[in-house]
């Protein structure tokens, strides 16, 4: 992977690519990691803090919008 800028933020140790099993997606990512860090704080701007759990929930609407409005999900991405 390419270094990019917001790299040298990352804790000691955090790998830079994330590597997904076939059947996994970043639906099931995120909806993984909403439900295992839901209480644990997921973003903190100007002294307020947003959970994973509220984020989750935030996140739900506009993903349920775009399927409504027809979103497809797009064919899988060669490289």
């Amino acid at each position: 992977m390419q270094a990019r800028a917001w790299h040298s933020s990352y804790p000691a140790g955090l790998p830079l690519d994330i590597a997904l099993q076939s059947d996994e997606t970043l639906k099931w990512l995120l909806e993984q990691t909403f439900e295992k860090h839901g209480p644990q704080p997921a973003v903190t701007c100007l002294g307020e803090s947003l959970s994973y759990a509220e984020l989750g929930h935030f996140a739900h609407g506009p993903a349920v919008h775009l399927q409504q409005v027809g979103l497809e999900k797009a064919p899988a991405w060669r490289s």
